[in-house]
């Protein structure tokens, strides 16, 4: 996973822009980025493309689904784009991508909920 984030551009979440990190541990770490290719507000969609060199590259849609003022549904799907990764997609493969999307999603929720409980300034 990732071990640290290097950069944000300045204007993340504007299509275009990157958010650098490092993934892995040596002798496996990796330095990789996550682009921005489309931000839709009024659906509340973002697309990302993760670089993943010399694997290949993934494509993430995440979308967000109000249900109350205080709550929201969110979505993410993820595939392999192309490259070795997406050569050896097959439904173990989805399911490994499964697993550690609902493990993101679950420290998303702990980040916002900390984030919620934190005194206001």
């Amino acid at each position: 996973g990732t071990r640290n984030i290097r950069a944000v551009d300045p204007d993340f979440p504007t299509t275009g822009s990157k958010l650098h990190y490092t993934i892995g541990r040596r002798p496996f770490r990796h330095e990789s980025h996550t682009e921005v290719v489309a931000v839709d507000a009024a659906t509340r969609r973002l697309e990302l493309t993760i670089h993943s060199q010399p694997a290949g590259r993934f494509r993430v849609v995440l979308t967000v689904t109000p249900r109350s003022p205080q709550r929201s549904l969110v979505e993410m799907t993820e595939h392999p784009h192309d490259g070795l990764l997406a050569a050896m997609h097959n439904p173990l493969f989805d399911y490994l991508i499964k697993l550690r999307n609902v493990e993101t999603l679950r420290r998303l929720e702990q980040v916002i909920q900390r984030s919620a409980a934190a005194p206001q300034r």
